[in-house]
C-alpha cells in the first residue's frame, strides 16, 4: 500500500516543468559499459535520477551522450511518477 503523502508528492512532481523537476532530483553520472564503443566505456554517460520525496529512482544508459540519457531518464521518471500518482479503485 502506497501512502497518500507519496501519491500527492508524485502528482505535484508530474505537473512540474522539466527544469523544476530536475532541480528536485538527485542527479548522478556513472560509466555505462556495454556496446557503443570506446567513447561509451570511458566517459560518464550513464544517468541516474533519484526523486527523494517519492523514493523513485530511474537510470538511462542506452545512449553514448550524457544529455540524451538525461532526457531519457527524465521521461522515465515522469512515467513512473504518473503511475505512482494514480489511485487504484
Amino acid at each position: 500500500m502506497i501512502p497518500e503523502a507519496v501519491r500527492a508528492a508524485a502528482r505535484r512532481a508530474v505537473s512540474l516543468p522539466g527544469e523544476a523537476l530536475l532541480a528536485e532530483c538527485e542527479l548522478e553520472f556513472f560509466v555505462a559499459g556495454g556496446p557503443g564503443g570506446q567513447h561509451r566505456n570511458k566517459t560518464e554517460s550513464g544517468v541516474r535520477l533519484s526523486h527523494p520525496p517519492t523514493g523513485v529512482t530511474v537510470t538511462a544508459t542506452e545512449r553514448r551522450s550524457q544529455s540524451q540519457n538525461r532526457g531519457a531518464a527524465l521521461e522515465r521518471l515522469r512515467e513512473r511518477l504518473a503511475a505512482l500518482a494514480v489511485r487504484p479503485k
